[in-house]
């Protein structure tokens, strides 16, 4: 069945995105996100209408990182996706493109940006849609959260409070004011912390009396 654009939001708001488990997408993303209750609901808000941007839409949409997220969930349940979602409800397939620029250095994501606010008549929430500037700033702020926290972390080790107790604080300091990482630190940078802190805790057992 082709697209037909007049009545597509009509039909992705009435589709229950119903997952091969029984439960739907706003259920999982309920369980296993931070996105509960009240912003469930508002993220999938933001996928629905993102998913019409890219259905009615001839150029690239990009969606922001908790869109994608929602997106990602979803795609791993293909035949929720591909065969109800993309051939019954859009009537083609949404295909997912990977390997982008970060969202702060992608074009295309102004664009989906400008494009939202044309289509739906108002601007992107923030918090769902955040504007690239405001990516840029949160991610110069990760550097000195993340070393904060490594601070502290060596102080709790070390068991100097003078160290840990002014770290720990200037981090959740920062962290209210800048926002928390969405993803938090890496896999490698949680294994240098680790490794940081068997080193601390060998060279305290080599200098023990």
């Amino acid at each position: 069945m082709p697209v037909t654009y007049d009545d597509l939001m009509t039909r992705l708001e009435a589709h229950d995105f119903r997952l091969s488990n029984g439960r739907t997408l706003e259920e999982e993303v309920d369980r296993k996100t931070a996105l509960t209750g009240a912003k469930a609901r508002a993220a999938m808000r933001e996928y629905r209408r993102f998913l019409w941007l890219a259905a009615t839409t001839n150029g690239t949409v990009v969606p922001s990182e908790a869109v994608d997220k929602l997106w990602h969930m979803h795609l791993e349940d293909t035949r929720s996706y591909i065969d109800v979602l993309c051939g019954r409800v859009i009537g083609r397939t949404i295909h997912h493109t990977p390997g982008r620029p970060a969202l702060h250095k992608d074009p295309a994501y102004d664009e989906t940006l400008a494009l939202y606010e044309r289509h739906f008549a108002e601007v992107p929430p923030k918090k769902l849609w955040p504007q690239p500037q405001a990516i840029r700033w949160q991610r110069l702020a990760t550097f000195p959260l993340f070393v904060s926290f490594i601070v502290g972390a060596a102080g709790v080790v070390m068991q100097e409070p003078g160290i840990c107790l002014p770290a720990i604080l200037v981090f959740f300091a920062m962290g209210l004011f800048w926002g928390f990482p969405v993803r938090g630190p890496s896999k490698k940078a949680m294994a240098g912390v680790r490794l940081a802190a068997a080193e601390i805790e060998w060279k305290k057992w080599l200098s023990f009396p």
